[in-house]
């Protein structure tokens, strides 16, 4: 998964013209998992390459969404701590 994300990044790479960056930048305004996706990084000291692209999980991705739609709506939303994440769903 991990290296077919990182070919989608290096195709990113190709919008050189004012207009490809354009639609790309709308393209993340539209749609933020796809920002994620193809923009973001992470750091995982335990690896020999600590740098490694985000991918995101479908759980996270619906995270996103729904916090999105929480700003668009002016709502509040209930944000567990991550270190609580993992303890909360093995409770379920």
């Amino acid at each position: 998964m991990q290296q077919a994300n990182k070919e989608k990044r290096l195709e990113l790479l190709k919008y050189t013209s004012d207009e490809g960056w354009v639609k790309l930048i709308r393209k993340c305004k539209e749609d933020p998992i796809f920002f994620f996706n193809m923009f973001l990084w992470t750091y995982n000291p335990r690896l020999d390459k600590p740098h490694v692209p985000f991918i995101t999980y479908p759980y996270q991705d619906d995270f996103i969404k729904q916090i999105v739609e929480a700003v668009e709506l002016g709502i509040d939303v209930w944000i567990e701590k991550s270190r609580d994440m993992g303890l909360s769903r093995t409770m379920l």
